[in-house]
């Protein structure tokens, strides 16, 4: 703990174990007020800073009749708005934990190699429609894959599974005098099982 760590250093300067700019009341205060600064921890977490042998001290402990008082009245608790009054409790819970789903897909549609909405490359208000239908069509696409997968038993991320696609290749091996001889790229496990479940395994050779 950060105030254990502080408090140890503070000992060490008044046995002269530590040696150079020697800290004051003030920045040891301040760097307390720091580690306090989240919620709630000034209450729980009772601080007193001292000078002992012309070198600050530091001294803490927990309020626990605070800590209790807190977490009685609002640790644990989270009060939902909505103005679909017509959805049933049930329903605005499971629409409060899926807002986690939502912000994934806006960062898969910012992934700079996979969905990525940008750059656009589009000025008119019509191609920007398109470009946006077709990025969202992408996504809805790829998170059904992902959905297939799961259901398969093959739990995989959206950028895991477009990486272990684009590295699947039809290779066309050229020989002279004859037609080109079509074979498949080496797959690792996890490209055959993507195949496999859904029912892509090409009926092809493999080269490595």
């Amino acid at each position: 703990m950060a105030l254990t760590s502080m408090a140890e250093r503070l000992s060490k300067w008044r046995q002269g174990k530590k040696k150079g700019r020697k800290p004051t009341l003030q920045s040891v205060s301040k760097q307390v007020a720091g580690m306090l600064s989240a919620q709630h921890m000034k209450t729980i977490i009772r601080t007193e800073v001292y000078e002992k042998e012309g070198c600050p001290g530091l001294t803490f402990s927990t309020d626990h009749k605070a800590l209790q008082s807190i977490t009685d009245r609002i640790l644990g608790k989270t009060i939902l708005f909505t103005d679909q009054g017509e959805w049933s409790t049930e329903d605005v819970i499971r629409a409060y934990r899926g807002l986690a789903k939502v912000e994934n897909a806006f960062k898969n549609m910012k992934n700079i190699e996979f969905l990525h909405w940008q750059p656009m490359f589009h000025w008119t208000n019509q191609k920007i429609r398109v470009h946006a239908f077709y990025c969202v069509l992408a996504l809805t696409m790829v998170s059904l894959l992902r959905l297939s997968l799961q259901r398969a038993g093959l739990e995989m991320t959206i950028p895991a599974i477009l990486g272990q696609l684009q590295n699947i290749y039809e290779v066309a091996v050229m020989y002279p005098d004859q037609k080109p001889k079509i074979t498949m790229s080496k797959m690792n496990n996890e490209q055959k099982k993507i195949l496999k479940i859904m029912s892509l395994s090409p009926d092809l050779p493999t080269v490595g």
